[in-house]
């Protein structure tokens, strides 16, 4: 019998309203990128996507622009998009994380993790698509 593990993710409902269709678009991912930042960070979508340079908001949105370009196959402009900034921005925000994790390890598990429970969610949305 194999048993799938479930994450503390899909109990807080990010899985629930993909349930019986596929995590086939850009914005669907968009949607589980933010959903998993909100739940390891607090920070909403709309701070994300907001003006405050706060650290703390910041270093969200820079993760969340990363975590995109990792996803999906968009642009940076669209990156940019859908963050309220411009493409230069979401560019520097993704080499920033790169840079950064080449001396932080913290980070570098907290991407890992980020990256592990992401591909989780979108691979349980698409096997419950299969049933």
């Amino acid at each position: 019998m194999n048993i799938l593990k479930v994450s503390p993710y899909v109990y807080a409902g990010i899985v629930t309203p993909m349930v019986g269709r596929k995590v086939t678009n850009d914005k669907e991912v968009f949607e589980v990128i933010y959903k998993v930042l909100e739940m390891d960070t607090s920070i909403t979508k709309k701070e994300i996507q907001g003006k405050s340079r706060s650290k703390r908001i910041r270093e969200a949105r820079q993760l969340f622009q990363y975590l995109c370009k990792h996803f999906t196959d968009c642009t940076l402009q669209q990156i940019g998009d859908e963050t309220n900034k411009n493409h230069a921005t979401a560019l520097h925000s993704i080499n920033l994380i790169k840079d950064i994790m080449s001396y932080n390890k913290k980070l570098i598990v907290k991407v890992v993790g980020l990256k592990a429970e992401i591909n989780r969610i979108i691979q349980i949305s698409q096997e419950q698509t299969i049933k």
